[in-house]
Parts: C-alpha cells; sequence; structure tokens
C-alpha cells in the first residue's frame, strides 16, 4: 500500500496498534511497549515529521537502527551499522586466533577461521552486498589478517602470493558473488519460497511477438536511483546473464556450483 502521507502513515500504524492491543487485552496476553522500536527509513536529507506510535499508553522509542534476525537495518538505508557489528564480531574472533597460532597447527587455525569467523562474513551478504567499497575493503583486511595467522605469512607478503599461498577466495570479488548466483539459480528453478521466486523477472521474449536473438535472457531490473542498482536483484540479474548457458542450464545446485 502507498501513502503520500508521513500524517497518514503514522494514523495507520497506530491503527493497527490500537487493534493489537485490545486483542491483547480481551485475550490476556500482554505485550512490553518498552522493547518495540520504531524505525523510519528514508534516504531523503530533510526527512518528514512522523508522529510518535504507543502501545497501550505508552510510547513507542524511534531509533536510528533495529537489528531483526541478526541483520541491522539503519534509518537511511545504508549498511554501516551492520558493517561495523560484523567487523567487532569478527575482530573478537581473529585476536583468539592470534593467541592460539603458537598452539595450533595449521590445519587447526583453517577450521578455526572456516567454521567460527568466516561465516560472520557470509550471514544475509546477498543482502549487505550493496555497501560502501571502504566497508568492502575493511572486511577484506579481516580476511587477509586471518590468512596470514593461518600461513605464517607477514605484512610484507603481497596480498597476490598471501591467497596463493593460502588457497582461499577474497570475500567479495568471489565468494559473494557466487552466493549470490547460488541464491539465484534457486529463485530461477523454484528452490525458494515463493516470495523470492516471484522476483525473477520475465524473459526478453515475453515482451515482445518478434524474434530476438537474447529473447532467452531476462530483463534487466529497472533503476532510478544510483543506490538500488547495486542491490542484490538488480546487481545478480546482470551477472546471470553473463553466465554461459551450459551453466544457467544445470540440473542440480550442486551441478551449478561446479560449473
Amino acid at each position: 500500500m502507498v501513502v503520500n502521507s508521513a500524517h497518514d502513515t503514522a494514523a495507520m500504524l497506530q491503527s493497527d496498534i490500537n487493534s493489537i492491543s485490545s486483542w491483547a487485552d480481551t485475550w490476556l496476553v500482554q505485550f512490553n511497549p518498552s522493547k518495540s522500536e520504531s524505525l523510519i527509513i528514508s534516504r531523503k536529507t530533510n526527512k518528514p515529521f512522523h508522529s510518535p506510535l504507543a502501545m497501550s499508553n505508552v510510547q513507542i522509542p524511534t531509533v536510528n537502527a533495529h537489528k531483526h534476525l541478526g541483520v541491522f537495518i539503519s534509518c537511511d538505508g545504508s549498511w554501516h551499522d551492520h558493517i561495523d557489528y560484523i567487523k567487532t564480531k569478527a575482530w573478537a574472533r581473529i585476536h583468539v586466533m592470534r593467541r592460539l597460532k603458537f598452539s595450533l597447527d595449521r590445519r587447526a587455525l583453517e577450521i578455526v577461521y572456516v567454521s567460527f569467523v568466516r561465516p560472520i562474513f557470509e550471514y544475509a551478504d546477498v543482502l549487505y552486498d550493496n555497501c560502501c567499497q571502504y566497508e568492502k575493503d575493511e572486511l577484506e583486511k579481516i580476511q587477509n589478517e586471518a590468512a596470514r595467522i593461518v600461513s605464517g605469512c607477514t605484512k610484507l607478503v603481497s596480498l597476490a602470493y598471501l591467497y596463493r599461498e593460502i588457497g582461499w577466495e577474497t570475500l567479495g570479488q568471489r565468494r559473494r558473488k557466487r552466493i549470490k548466483l547460488i541464491l539465484f539459480y534457486k529463485m530461477i528453478n523454484g528452490l525458494c519460497p515463493p516470495y523470492l521466486c516471484t522476483l525473477v523477472p520475465n524473459t526478453v521474449g515475453a515482451r515482445t511477438a518478434y524474434s530476438l536473438r537474447n529473447a532467452d535472457q531476462l530483463q534487466s531490473v529497472q533503476t532510478r536511483t544510483v543506490v538500488y542498482p547495486n542491490s542484490f536483484l538488480p546487481s545478480v540479474v546482470n551477472e546471470w546473464s553473463m553466465l554461459c548457458d551450459e551453466a544457467k542450464a544445470s540440473d542440480t545446485v550442486q551441478m551449478f556450483k561446479g560449473s
């Protein structure tokens, strides 16, 4: 539903909250308004005033970022808060690895990284992959440090040699791109929930009666801002179009991963 007025939006939300409170009173259910948060997402410089919301006569606090299912959603649509959260959590475990490097062998240290540090980067990475480049670089620095700890190399060694020695992939150029394409493969082949599968654009041939060379290719996602093109759907559609036909036609997810 599209609402053109911030006042109307607040009124609709408050009406829904009142309905929830009424239902709770009827069924003797207690909600804690102080544990609820209000988040207004807007990239406008001058954000419109949004009337405060209340539940059971207790005002719901308005926040600039909210952690939902392990992902920080910010009021300005950026990923600064989430990236800071990832960095803090990952660096803490890197420091543990650093203390263990003299008591564990290389294989054990690599298992520690793959099991306890890398999953921090890859949780919901298809969402935050459109973060700023300097934030991506900050995440790569953490993996670089882990690679030095595991391999025993110093900071004087070039990153190219370091990655040849350790045999890892970079987080951004390889791993996140691969994870996005695997998810999109599942979306195209109906291996995801319907709310994801329905996001797949139609083919170019579906919008015209003419026989075109690229009729089997997916339509590009139209964008009107400089931010949206780097988000998951527009970017992964472009990356999918650059894959070879053999990879796109893989019969299973495992075959697609190996293509």
